[in-house]
């Protein structure tokens, strides 16, 4: 993949987040946005242990009340539910376009395990981007 460094409107600003997705459960990985006009549009995957039927959901919520609508709101949700291949460890999710993410909110992958004997490793990379107002 090529990325534009030195782009005019915006930086590149990829950041990542690791956890344990508990099996047969799910779990939230939330990763905290900590500038202002970030945008993101897309992600890459990282896996080990998932199962068929495993799947993630993808939102920016805001878990701190920043916004003032209350805390743990869930602001977007952009994926609603997309199955995980088993047979690869990775895998990206990216839009042509992207959007922003308000500072000091979190984007939130909630991992689905359906799986029974092992829990999962994850780790997300995102594709921030940082603009101007």
């Amino acid at each position: 993949m090529y990325v534009n460094f030195d782009d005019k409107d915006y930086v590149f600003k990829g950041d990542g987040v690791k956890a344990t997705a508990t099996k047969n459960t799910t779990t939230n990985v939330d990763l905290k946005v900590t500038e202002d006009f970030i945008y993101v549009n897309g992600a890459e995957f990282i896996q080990a242990n998932s199962v068929m039927g495993d799947y993630v959901e993808c939102q920016v919520v805001d878990i701190d009340n920043v916004l003032g609508y209350g805390a743990n709101t869930v602001l977007t949700q952009y994926i609603t539910k997309w199955y995980l291949d088993p047979s690869t460890s990775r895998f990206c999710l990216e839009s042509p376009y992207a959007g922003g993410v308000p500072n000091g909110c979190y984007m939130r992958v909630k991992y689905h395990s359906v799986g029974t004997t092992n829990d999962v490793d994850i780790c997300i990379n995102y594709f921030f981007h940082k603009g101007e107002a």
